[in-house]
């Protein structure tokens, strides 16, 4: 079976104090707040989502800065949201570039279109 993480370029990424008190700030701000709200529980199973993958790029990015390392950690919670709505997964995308903004990651290799 194919794994689109074997199509990421590891590349080692500058983790600095700063990149991670950015990385706290996003976890921290108003997530999700595009999002339509029609269908209930929506935005509140996406912020549980993405604070679970922020949460685990906070605690383990200054020990492991890899770019394999956070698609690793961002795929888990793409696969548990890959029977979501399409809309729905382009709002979680959406939030999960803003880590990659965060991260100075330019590219997922496909990883977030395979999902999305």
């Amino acid at each position: 079976m194919y794994d689109p993480l074997e199509d990421i370029i590891d590349q080692k990424l500058d983790v600095s104090d700063e990149t991670v008190r950015s990385l706290i700030s996003l976890s921290k701000g108003d997530l999700f707040s595009d999002l339509p709200g029609e269908i209930p529980g929506e935005k509140e199973m996406l912020i549980e989502h993405f604070q679970t993958v922020i949460d685990a790029i906070i605690q383990g990015i200054v020990a492991n800065p890899s770019k394999l390392w956070v698609f690793t950690i961002i795929q888990t919670a793409l696969i548990e949201i890959d029977g979501e709505d399409t809309e729905t997964k382009e709002h979680f995308g959406d939030h999960i570039e803003m880590i990659m903004d965060v991260l100075s990651i330019e590219s997922s290799d496909g990883l977030l279109g395979h999902y999305l």
